[in-house]
């Protein structure tokens, strides 16, 4: 089984201007209490540059929950950006492409996305697939996204809390309860 996030950014700016929430968003899609989702990947795509970031939970090393050592790596990642460099942290990459090349990447069977409008998550049956890819904005700032989201076939879900790193959660848990039990 594979769980896929993306958190979708305007670009490098926005990232910039939110590090504290999107270090939570890291945590949230790839932590557990007391180590790393090892089946999960986060990818934050920074639009206006056409590049997106890959966190392969499997991969990372020496990285933790608490927003100020996250902040550290976040920040190195976006030098990694502006610098045109590749991997800036082990389990971290830096990729030219947009949502469409994640999802080549990814390759999910069900391909959900945050919305105001869709259906509820508790309704969808993860039971039956083995990879899902959920992408949600930082801000619900969706309309740059929609028509590329709808084009890819993702489906508008809606959870109760519309904030991306408390909407990972909310994946994650559904997920988990899904998922218990199955063979990986």
């Amino acid at each position: 089984m594979r769980r896929h996030f993306v958190l979708l950014l305007s670009g490098l700016d926005e990232f910039l201007e939110n590090v504290p929430r999107v270090s939570r968003c890291v945590s949230s899609a790839l932590m557990l209490s007391h180590d790393l989702r090892r089946d999960a990947v986060l990818y934050i795509l920074l639009s206006a540059e056409s590049k997106y970031i890959v966190f392969d939970a499997s991969r990372l090393r020496s990285i933790s929950p608490d927003e100020s050592s996250m902040s550290g790596v976040l920040k190195k990642v976006a030098r990694a950006v502006r610098e045109r460099r590749r991997r800036p942290h082990w389990g971290v990459r830096v990729h030219e492409g947009g949502l469409r090349e994640i999802c080549e990447r990814a390759r999910p069977q069900l391909r959900i996305y945050l919305s105001r409008r869709g259906r509820d998550l508790r309704l969808l049956n993860f039971s039956s697939v083995r990879s899902v890819c959920f992408a949600a904005p930082l801000a619900l700032r969706l309309s740059s996204f929609e028509t590329e989201l709808a084009l890819l076939r993702f489906e508008p879900i809606s959870v109760r809390l519309l904030k991306a790193e408390f909407s990972f959660v909310l994946v994650n848990n559904e997920l988990d309860r899904a998922w218990a039990g199955r063979a990986q």
